[in-house]
């Protein structure tokens, strides 16, 4: 949508600028119940991933370039899930290396309740 759609007109700029410019937007996306924030860019990370797992997901065509039908392969061969325990390989990795491996845990206000601290977990 536009610009416009994302703003809430309702809402006096000179009381709330935050509220008049992104409320709509707000509205229209209540933080999920499985997040404790939510955003613009966690919005268009998710619709790209999935259009990009559509995309790799179907079957490989004969009119593809090649980097098409190798980016296939080679995401058909990484999403082989069954094959080791990813939270416990990456506990381990901690464990024996104190460090972050591939997420990173923080202590962090909940967005939906600035009064309790949650443990967050990102990339």
């Amino acid at each position: 949508g536009s610009i416009l759609s994302k703003m809430d007109r309702a809402v006096s700029p000179c009381d709330d600028f935050y509220g008049f410019s992104c409320g709509g937007w707000l509205r229209d996306n209540p933080i999920p119940e499985d997040s404790s924030s939510y955003g613009i860019y966690p919005w268009l990370r998710q619709h790209v991933d999935i259009t990009l797992k559509e995309l790799l997901e179907t079957p490989s065509d004969s009119d593809e370039i090649e980097a098409v039908r190798k980016a296939k392969v080679f995401y058909r061969s990484c999403m082989d899930e069954g094959r080791w325990d990813l939270l416990q390989t990456l506990a381990q990795i901690r464990n024996q290396h104190s460090k972050s491996v591939l997420i990173r845990l923080y202590i962090a206000p909940d967005d939906k309740n600035s009064t309790n601290y949650i443990i967050k977990v990102a990339p």
